[in-house]
């Protein structure tokens, strides 16, 4: 049903009905809204039950996880942060940034629009790239260059020596 909106003697609009408009509106709230908790779809499922450790690529070492585990339930509990390592042998056709983005997303983990505190390191070890995905909420103290520079001092020559678990740790 449509309805006639009139502004003036010379301009009216027809405009959806209450009953249309509430159609539409669940409609897109079943596209947008998330079910499980998942605010997009990621190329990568999220882990259930949840794992801050995703290693698909299986490059991460035993004591490796485990400790980033620990790391990740202090800041959890302490500071209301979270944060995802996740290893993939390659992103296939998308870039690493969209890659991540969709996983962040997807995880609603480090998504820059996310109402979270967190972040997400993505490894494609194939295509050798990364990207961190940084939440808005921790911009400010982790900001692109301090990201950057931890990086290329500590994650990129571990990487170059094969020693990825150091790199990500």
């Amino acid at each position: 049903m449509l309805v006639r909106l009139t502004f003036n003697q010379s301009r009216s609009i027809l405009c959806p009905g209450p009953g249309l408009l509430l159609v539409f509106l669940f409609t897109f709230a079943l596209f947008v809204y998330p079910v499980n908790g998942q605010t997009a779809q990621s190329p990568v499922p999220l882990p259930v039950p949840f794992t801050p450790v995703v290693d698909n690529a299986q490059v991460i070492d035993a004591p490796t996880r485990e400790r980033l585990e620990t790391i990740w339930q202090n800041l959890k509990q302490r500071a209301d942060i979270e944060f995802a390592v996740l290893t993939v042998p390659t992103t296939g056709d998308l870039d690493i940034f969209d890659f991540s983005l969709e996983v962040s997303r997807g995880w609603g983990i480090g998504a820059k629009d996310g109402e979270k505190a967190g972040l997400l390191l993505v490894v494609a070890i194939q295509d050798r790239k990364y990207f961190t995905q940084v939440s808005r909420h921790l911009e400010g103290d982790l900001p692109d260059g301090v990201v950057g520079r931890i990086q290329r001092e500590r994650l990129v020559p571990a990487f170059r020596q094969g020693n990825y678990s150091k790199g990500i740790l």
